[in-house]
């Protein structure tokens, strides 16, 4: 290929790449409609606390988030800017602008590790996972603390040395930490990168890095301190440190990483299947392969026992537990031996490096990740650098493509279907409640609390009156009333209204 030639080609691929960004960006700012799920309020309230100083904003958050007040924060500066815009589409947007940033970072990674395939289809892939796209839409402190790691990770391993580059990566890592402490489990990769460098030096890269990380902890240890002074807690409130606190478990741990592991390679899925499907070119591969999987399945049916934040939502109500610990122990496998081939398959040296890099951070970030309580979403801040160990040139034509669209497409809309019906069969059963004039007597449960939750009476000094009446998930043959939603087939959302004890006591509830 000619010097001409190429140059044609990279800007063909950069216009196809920002193409891909912004049909993705409109497609989030359409659905800015959508009803408001998991705490998206409580972050809104934060926000308004920010604005009104009102103490009550300030409970709201602390008794239902163990985050930062930063996103909070940013939605309250983004609204002062915007005040058309209301507190909760500020948020929106903020997550929504985490595109940009993942797709700078993806586009840069892709020529650093010399990537043969378009730089486009990376970007289509990876903004359509379901868990990207989800919580891309969601004015929460997911997306954009992750987005914003990647962003800075990438610039620091720029080559070349340019003071304001740093000085950006810097400020942009020390706000991502601010807004999620997870961001923190990154930075070692930083150091790997510039340890690893051809002709680095151990004594003054390390020197480096040290002020490089001490610049970096100087917003977020500000954060603690100021915090700690305002609102008498070290890091996050003291019920979320018992909820989140270490376990020394070994067995606990283990099940975690197996969990984590194994998740990362689901929501790779179809390349890590591709992967291995390419491995398996003989008769002898096959059963190989076969019988490994399936003694391996059978171990996970019987030991492995994954979580409920781990798990697929609504898919849940289709799945036994127990197949879910047989196919997470198998993909727990499969994503150790792609990985390797991975590494063996690096186009050369410096791709290679970069690689191992990778790989340590997704490997240290599971690891550090199992001695806390799991949940999927974490995997939002390692998941678009895993996407390099999946593709490559020949996994990118276009029967992989159409049918790796295909699949996250109709995933994102059966989770699209059931958000929305979650919202709607919340906002019916808070009418039914108000109307009744038993807002303050009612104990709303986890749906409508992630989505009504600040029409009920706040917890005062962490205590709860005592209810009178619970709304519980199914259909109660000794309900007050019962409300439903059922916009499309599969997806189909029941809520029950029931007295205290009832809910406390039956067990004959139906979906």
């Amino acid at each position: 290929m000619t010097q001409e030639q190429h140059i044609t080609v990279t800007a063909s691929h950069a216009r196809g790449a920002l193409l891909v960004m912004l049909i993705v960006i409109l497609l989030h700012l359409s659905l800015l409609w959508l009803p408001g799920i998991n705490l998206e309020w409580v972050f809104a309230d934060g926000a308004k606390y920010f604005a009104y100083h009102d103490p009550v904003f300030l409970r709201h958050y602390f008794l239902l988030e163990a985050n930062t007040l930063g996103m909070p924060f940013l939605g309250y500066v983004g609204h002062w800017i915007l005040p058309f815009l209301d507190y909760n589409t500020v948020l929106r947007i903020l997550s929504g602008s985490s595109f940009l940033l993942i797709g700078y970072s993806l586009l840069r990674l892709h020529s650093l590790l010399k990537q043969d395939y378009s730089p486009a289809l990376l970007l289509a892939v990876v903004f359509l996972n379901p868990l990207i796209w989800t919580f891309g839409g969601r004015g929460t402190a997911d997306l954009f603390p992750a987005a914003l790691t990647l962003f800075a990770v990438t610039l620091f391993w720029q080559p070349g040395r340019s003071p304001v580059r740093l000085a950006i990566a810097i400020v942009a890592y020390g706000i991502a930490i601010t807004l999620k402490y997870h961001a923190i489990l990154l930075l070692p990769i930083v150091g790997l990168e510039m340890l690893s460098r051809p002709g680095a030096r151990l004594k003054p890269m390390l020197l480096q890095f040290s002020s490089i990380v001490g610049l970096i902890l100087v917003l977020p240890g500000l954060y603690v301190v100021v915090a700690r002074q305002l609102y008498g807690f070290w890091f996050v409130p003291p019920k979320f440190r018992a909820i989140h606190g270490p376990t020394l478990h070994s067995t606990t741990v283990l099940m975690n990483i197996i969990a984590y592991a194994a998740y990362l390679c689901l929501l790779l899925l179809p390349y890590s299947l591709s992967a291995v499907w390419e491995w398996i070119n003989t008769a002898r591969k096959a059963l190989i392969a076969s019988a490994a999987g399936s003694v391996v399945f059978v171990i996970g049916f019987y030991a492995l026992r994954v979580g409920d934040e781990m798990r697929f939502g609504p898919l849940d109500a289709y799945v036994n537990p127990r197949i879910y610990g047989g196919l997470f122990l198998v993909f727990a496998a499969i994503v150790v031996v792609v990985s390797r081939q991975a590494l063996l398959d690096a186009a050369s040296p410096a791709a290679r490096r970069y690689l191992l890099c990778i790989f340590a951070g997704v490997a240290l970030f599971v690891f550090v990740l199992s001695f806390t309580r799991p949940a999927q979403r974490y995997l939002l801040f390692v998941l678009p650098l895993s996407y390099f160990f999946v593709i490559n040139r020949s996994r990118s034509k276009n029967y992989m493509t159409v049918a790796t669209v295909w699949l996250y497409s109709l995933l994102i809309v059966f989770i699209t279907l059931n958000q929305v019906a979650t919202g709607a069969v919340a906002q019916k059963m808070t009418q039914q409640i108000a109307a009744r004039g038993l807002l303050d007597d009612t104990e709303p449960g986890d749906v409508i609390r992630g989505v009504d939750g600040d029409r009920f009476p706040d917890e005062v000094n962490g205590a709860v009156p005592k209810q009178h009446y619970m709304v519980i998930v199914g259909n109660s043959p000794q309900a007050i009333v019962t409300v439903e939603s059922h916009p499309a087939p599969l997806v189909h959302k029941v809520l029950s209204l029931v007295p205290y004890e009832v809910a406390t006591t039956t067990t004959d509830i139906r979906e």
